[in-house]
């Protein structure tokens, strides 16, 4: 164990809020360390002193002031909640009437676009990719060429034309 970690659970190890692993390992520590037996010592002393003291007397009124404070809380927190509540209420108002507005049709004389009859072939698309990549000085010309033939003749066999069918 390191020394900046026994450090960290020395007022722990005091008080017996360590497991029965970590009280060991302190305790072996400590028996070899000087440092940290000596700031052991230091907190046992400093604990004796507190604990020889008397303990303070609340200045006149405190016990006054601390009530009132708790009630101010209250009363803040029993504010918030009618106010979280309002929120929550003309949130869900305001959702309610988009749902409404969109339960609605848009428009009764739209009619729908019928979809197209015709498709591209993906040969003629690879065909167009390619040509358009060719035209790039960053493209790799070989597998362009190569794509762009195939694509070609594949459309030469299908119809001689751009494969828009």
């Amino acid at each position: 164990m390191k020394c900046e970690r026994c450090n960290l659970r020395l007022t722990a190890y005091l008080d017996g809020k360590l497991n029965a692993r970590e009280t060991r390992e302190l305790s072996e520590h400590m028996a070899n360390c000087r440092r940290c037996s000596e700031d052991l010592r230091e907190f046992e002393q400093i604990r004796a002193i507190l604990k020889g003291l008397p303990a303070p007397a609340p200045r006149p009124g405190f016990w006054d002031d601390s009530i009132r404070a708790v009630r101010m809380l209250a009363v803040q927190k029993r504010r918030m909640r009618r106010l979280d509540f309002r929120y929550a209420s003309g949130l869900a108002a305001a959702i309610g009437i988009v749902a409404v507005l969109l339960s609605f049709p848009h428009g009764t004389d739209r009619v729908p676009l019928p979809l197209p009859e015709t498709a591209i072939n993906p040969a003629s698309l690879v065909s167009l990719y390619a040509r358009e990549r060719g035209r790039s000085p960053l493209a790799d010309v070989g597998k362009l060429r190569f794509a762009s033939s195939q694509a070609e003749a594949a459309d030469i066999e299908d119809n001689g034309r751009l494969d828009v069918q």
